[in-house]
């Protein structure tokens, strides 16, 4: 009958486990007023869902300390440029098939620019596959190149 706050909590007692535990998990329990469907909830288990949480080891200090609930967290959240770029960043990865790199970066700039404060994901994708990185596919040779650069003797030397 353990909530899923309680059940976390043992992480957080296994030194093995805390270091990363006592970061992420205060993230986590902003959510917990939503079930795995994401159906409102305000009892788990028989007992009051605790939506309380706390933001950890942000490089914008003025974001870190403690929330309510979910809604609060993603207001503040959403006032962050280090988590505009990040999405950004990650959204770019996952368009691409692949990571950014130093060809990138005026695609990159790009798309930061075409996604700000104000903007919605529409303007943040629509940035992505217009960026030259997204329409022009790098040469093979190049690819393979930068590839085992990065990776020395992963590929064969055809």
């Amino acid at each position: 009958n353990a909530t899923t706050r309680e059940v976390f909590a043992i992480h957080t007692e296994q030194e093995e486990c805390a270091q990363c535990h006592v970061l992420i998990d205060p993230l986590g329990f902003g959510f917990e007023g939503y079930d795995a469907l994401g159906r409102f909830r305000e009892v788990e288990n028989g007992k009051p869902v605790d939506t309380s949480g706390h933001l950890h080891g942000s490089p914008e200090a003025q974001m870190n300390g403690p929330f309510e609930d979910a809604v609060e967290l993603a207001q503040r959240l959403s006032q962050s440029g280090a988590i505009e770029a990040c999405m950004a960043r990650q959204w770019f990865t996952y368009a691409m098939g692949r990571p950014h790199d130093g060809s990138d970066l005026d695609s990159m700039s790009r798309v930061y620019k075409s996604f700000g404060k104000e903007s919605a994901f529409r303007d943040l994708f629509i940035g992505i596959v217009l960026s030259d990185s997204f329409r022009y596919r790098k040469k093979l040779a190049v690819s393979k190149a930068e590839f085992q650069e990065a990776n020395p003797g992963l590929l064969d030397k055809d």
